[in-house]
């Protein structure tokens, strides 16, 4: 893990020992018991991620029985996009 990502997880209060997946886009951290923080390191431009936190905010969640997900924040340090993002309870898929 570069420098960087290590100043970004101490900024919001986790550690790499918090990893929960790594896939094609993101990292993956337990971040709270509510929220996790994903760091997208050169591969998504903030403008993206800032479409899909409207997309999802417009979303009428009281209609489904399921989660959904949700951006809760979108910033941006270096190369890296940073989002909180909602928790999702379940089993992953990878």
């Amino acid at each position: 893990m570069s420098t960087p990502e290590q100043e970004i997880l101490k900024k919001y209060g986790t550690s790499p020992q918090a990893l929960i997946c790594k896939g094609m886009e993101a990292e993956v951290y337990a971040l709270r018991d509510d929220a996790v923080l994903k760091l997208y390191t050169g591969t998504l431009d903030s403008a993206y991620l800032v479409v899909l936190q409207k997309f999802y905010d417009s979303l009428d969640r009281s209609v489904l029985s399921y989660a959904l997900p949700g951006i809760i924040s979108v910033d941006v340090e270096g190369d890296v996009c940073i989002t909180v993002e909602r928790k999702l309870s379940g089993t992953r898929l990878s």
